[in-house]
């Protein structure tokens, strides 16, 4: 069964018992809506708290406000993220769209990788890890990018990114706690 307060699903007997109370696969039951950020922590590099008043990255500005929604389709077994930026209460146009298709007892996680090569920067891998995780009407939102540039030889796939994954350098940490709407 699933404990909002807890936020996570109860093992044992009454788990068994309740299984409509959870996902299939012991997972929260999605929670649909569009959530509000409460609090939103930046670090870059990692360890290094962001400064709100720094804008020089504008797609990495800590504020709170902003909007994403959690859909629930009927085909999938887990949430799709719609993060919108802005200080916003209408429905999110998708920025940014995010599976998080990797199923905890506590939530859900994605991880997203990234490779592209270039005349200046040479390769650059990047490997992301991102987390939802439900409790009551809130929502926690983490998401930790490693990301490696320079890279004059050897493979610059995807694939090379996720070998690598955390043993790169740490480049940025976001928490975010938001409310349902």
């Amino acid at each position: 069964m699933y404990d909002p307060l807890m936020g996570r699903c109860a093992a044992g007997i009454v788990g068994v018992l309740l299984v409509g109370a959870c996902g299939d696969n012991g997972t929260p039951p999605i929670p649909s809506g569009t959530y509000v950020a409460d609090i939103d922590i930046h670090e870059k590099p990692c360890g290094t708290r962001v400064d709100p008043a720094d804008v020089s990255d504008p797609f990495f500005v800590p504020m709170t406000g902003w909007t994403f929604d959690i859909v629930d389709y009927p085909d999938a077994d887990y949430p799709f993220m719609y993060q919108c930026w802005g200080h916003s209460t209408e429905p999110c146009g998708a920025l940014t769209v995010i599976a998080f298709d990797r199923p905890r007892l506590d939530g859900w996680d994605a991880i997203i990788l990234d490779a592209y090569a270039d005349e200046i920067t040479k390769c650059t891998l990047a490997y992301g890890e991102m987390s939802l995780r439900p409790r009551a009407n809130q929502m926690t939102f983490e998401l930790t990018w490693y990301k490696q540039t320079g890279i004059a030889s050897g493979p610059c796939t995807q694939d090379e990114a996720a070998t690598r994954a955390t043993s790169m350098p740490c480049y940025k940490h976001e928490h975010v706690e938001a409310t349902l709407q």
